[in-house]
């Protein structure tokens, strides 16, 4: 009898947690691939401002500046995008 209950709560854990890492997984992807994007554009991207990527825990605003990486003309008019979602 115990072990069955312990088995369901362990179940129900592992529900709670599964969703929880696959948000942090789509979340930390997303900052990669903003990262890798204005890299890709304009060589390099500051440590200042990865960091400031790395911090933003929205998907929404993630994927948000991820389309903008395509439409600034600078890291710089990104760093100011990525200031204004900060702030």
């Amino acid at each position: 009898m115990i072990g069955v209950a312990a088995r369901e709560i362990a179940e129900r854990v592992e529900r709670t947690r599964k969703p929880y890492w696959e948000q942090k997984a789509k979340i930390e992807n997303t900052q990669k691939h903003i990262i890798e994007s204005l890299t890709e554009r304009f060589d390099v991207v500051g440590k200042s401002l990865s960091e400031k990527i790395k911090s933003i825990q929205s998907l929404d605003m993630l994927n948000t500046l991820f389309k903008k990486t395509y439409r600034v003309n600078s890291v710089e008019e990104f760093d100011q995008l990525v200031n204004k979602v900060l702030n």
